[in-house]
C-alpha cells in the first residue's frame, strides 16, 4: 500500500473500515515504506527519463489544448452540448407563469430514464405518501416544481458524463459519480450552514462543478490526430490525460452554465473553485470546495487523490463553517448512502399509467 492509503483508512470515519490495533496499522506503515527491490541503475535512469518525458508532454499538451480551447470558445467555434430534447421542453414548460404540470408529465414520458428517475423520488421515504406513486403526474404533482426543475437538470447533465469510447467510458463514470457525491455533500452542507444558499442549488452546483471535465475529455480524442502529428507516436498516458483535463476544464463548464442559463449560484461557484473566499462564509463557492475535499477523502475522485491536500482543504472548509467532526461522521453516511442508491437504484414500480 502507499502511505496516503494507509493514512487514510487510519482516519477513516468508518470504524469498520479502520485498522483493528496498533499493531495492525504499524505493520501497514512498515509495509509502506518497505524499499522496492533495487533496480539497476540503467533501469533507473531510463524511468526518469520516461517521467521527465511525460511531464513535458503532459505541459505541452496542456499548454497548447488550453490556447486553442480559449480560442474557440471566444469565437464560438466549439459546440457546447445542448440540454436533451425532452429536458429542454421541460424546462421550458417549467419556466412559464401558466406552468400545467399535466402538460410538463407528457413532455417527461417521452424519456424512459426520466420516468424511472421520477417514479422513484416520488415513491422515496423523503416525499413519501399514503399511497404509492403510479404515473409521472402523480410524481411531479407530489415532488413540486422546484424539485422537479433540479431532476430534470440531473438527467440532462447526466448524458455529458456517457462515452462509448472504451478508453474514457471507465473515467467518466468516476468524474459522474464524483460529482454525484459533490453535489449530495453540498445540499447536506448547505443544509446545515446558517445563511447559506438554497440547498437544491448548492447540490446543483456541486453536481456540475466539474461539467466541463467530459467535454474537454472528447475535445482531447477528437484533436487527438492533430496532436500526434507534433508530438510523435505515442499518445498521452491516463494520469498525463487527467492533468490536462484538470488544467483546461474551467471555462470550458462556465461556458456551458451560460448556455444552459443556470442559476448564478452555479456560475460563482465554479468562478471561486480554487481557493476559500472568507468575506462570502457561506457561498455556493465554499461549500462546494468543502464537499470537493470530502469527496475525495472518502475516495470519491478520477485518477490519484491527494489525501494530504484533501485533509488540509477539509480542515481549513470545517472552520470556515464552525462545524464540528460529528458532523463530518453525519455527512460522509449521507454520501455511502447516496453512492449506494447511485450504483445500485432500486427498480421503479411496475405499474405505469
Amino acid at each position: 500500500p502507499r502511505i496516503d492509503e494507509v493514512v487514510l483508512r487510519a482516519l477513516s470515519k468508518q470504524e469498520s473500515d479502520r485498522f483493528a490495533d496498533l499493531d495492525e496499522l504499524v505493520a501497514a506503515f512498515e509495509a509502506a515504506l518497505r524499499p522496492l527491490p533495487e533496480e539497476r541503475e540503467s533501469e533507473r535512469v531510463e524511468r526518469a527519463a520516461r517521467a521527465a518525458r511525460e511531464q513535458r508532454q503532459s505541459a505541452a499538451v496542456g499548454y497548447e489544448l488550453s490556447t486553442i480551447l480559449r480560442r474557440r470558445l471566444t469565437r464560438g467555434e466549439i459546440v457546447l452540448p445542448s440540454l436533451p430534447t425532452v429536458a429542454a421542453e421541460c424546462m421550458r414548460l417549467l419556466s412559464s407563469a401558466s406552468c400545467d404540470l399535466a402538460e410538463v408529465a407528457r413532455v417527461a414520458e417521452r424519456d424512459p430514464l426520466l420516468v424511472s428517475r421520477l417514479l422513484l423520488l416520488g415513491n422515496s421515504s423523503a416525499y413519501g405518501g399514503r399511497n404509492a406513486v403510479t404515473t409521472v403526474l402523480q410524481a411531479i404533482s407530489r415532488l413540486g416544481m422546484r424539485r422537479i426543475r433540479l431532476v430534470v437538470l440531473e438527467q440532462g447533465a447526466r448524458g455529458i458524463f456517457q462515452s462509448r469510447d472504451p478508453r474514457i467510458r471507465e473515467t467518466f463514470q468516476k468524474i459522474w459519480e464524483h460529482c454525484i457525491a459533490v453535489g449530495t455533500l453540498s445540499r447536506a452542507i448547505a443544509e446545515r450552514v446558517e445563511d447559506g444558499p438554497d440547498p437544491d442549488e448548492a447540490y446543483l452546483a456541486g453536481l456540475l462543478h466539474d461539467a466541463g471535465k467530459p467535454i474537454v475529455a472528447v475535445y482531447l480524442l477528437d484533436t487527438e490526430h492533430h496532436l500526434l502529428e507534433k508530438m510523435g507516436p505515442s499518445w498521452m498516458g491516463e494520469s498525463v490525460w487527467l492533468q490536462v483535463v484538470e488544467q483546461a476544464h474551467r471555462e470550458v463548464g462556465l461556458s456551458l452554465v451560460n448556455r444552459w442559463q443556470l442559476p448564478d449560484t452555479v456560475r460563482r461557484a465554479l468562478e471561486a473553485a480554487d481557493g476559500y473566499v472568507p468575506r462570502a462564509r457561506a457561498s455556493a463557492g465554499n461549500i462546494v470546495r468543502y464537499a470537493n475535499a470530502l469527496a475525495r477523502i472518502e475516495g470519491v475522485d478520477a485518477g490519484v487523490i491527494d489525501a494530504h491536500e484533501a485533509f488540509e482543504v477539509a480542515a481549513e472548509g470545517r472552520a470556515l463553517f464552525d462545524l464540528d467532526e460529528e458532523v463530518e461522521v453525519e455527512l460522509a453516511a449521507t454520501l455511502r448512502a447516496s453512492l449506494e442508491a447511485t450504483r445500485n437504484p432500486a427498480p421503479p414500480p411496475s405499474r405505469l399509467r
